[in-house]
């Protein structure tokens, strides 16, 4: 059952993401489903080592040079950095609500700080343009803003259309990997859920393999041109 899961999101998704453990990224690429993938069902592939805080820029640059020589698209991520920024957020928004309407006021200066740090993070790759580097997350892992930017960016690179009929028209990203590299962690990360929030679904994460067991869609609250699909654990 679990591998006819894992077909069907294969077969239903525009792009595959395959999600890896930083500590060990060879340990968990599957190169036979990356082969399959791409060779047999023609599906782009991008490989996402989470857990990238474990490890420092000079082991990241280390990999990013394998994975470059082995011609393997790839960035680099931490679920777990930002899965505690968006629970911050949620909980001061809370908080302000709870006082007495304040939260309004707390999501005005969220709005604003995120802005800065949007006009910041432009105002960086401008000045860092063509060190191929930044892009992957090598210096700092990637943020949850710069990955949603990321995966339409690596659909349109591979010249993928999505359908109308189908999806909506939104790209839809085919998410694997053996189980405990985090991968639903990654994709409440993208779906901005927060044990404070309350109207998002919320991608069951447990330390014991197999809690994801049927595959399910799940769209994003602020992209229109992505949806998730999510697959047990290889």
């Amino acid at each position: 059952e679990v591998w006819r899961q894992l077909w069907r999101v294969l077969e239903r998704s525009d792009c595959i993401v395959q999600i890896l453990d930083a500590r060990n990224p060879r340990f968990y690429l599957s190169q036979d489903l990356r082969k399959y993938a791409c060779d047999e069902l023609g599906r782009p592939m991008l490989v996402l080592v989470n857990k990238s805080d474990y490890l420092t820029a000079k082991q990241r640059k280390a990999w990013h040079e394998y994975l470059v020589e082995e011609n393997i698209e790839h960035v680099f991520f931490s679920a777990y950095e930002e899965q505690a920024k968006l629970d911050e957020e949620a909980r001061k928004a809370r908080a302000g609500e709870e006082e007495g309407g304040e939260g309004e006021e707390v999501e005005e200066e969220e709005a604003e700080a995120a802005d800065s740090a949007e006009q910041s993070h432009d105002a960086t790759d401008a000045t860092t343009k063509g060190k191929e580097a930044d892009i992957y997350g090598v210096r700092t892992p990637l943020t949850r803003a710069q990955l949603l930017e990321a995966l339409p960016a690596f659909a349109s690179r591979h010249d993928i259309v999505p359908s109308e009929e189908h999806n909506g028209g939104k790209v839809q990203f085919g998410m694997v990997g053996f189980p405990n590299v985090g991968k639903s962690s990654v994709i409440n990360v993208l779906a901005g859920v927060s044990k404070h929030t309350h109207g998002l679904v919320r991608v069951g994460v447990a330390a014991q393999p197999g809690k994801t067991r049927h595959f399910q869609t799940l769209h994003l609250p602020d992209r229109d041109d992505v949806l998730l699909c999510d697959c047990p654990g290889l």
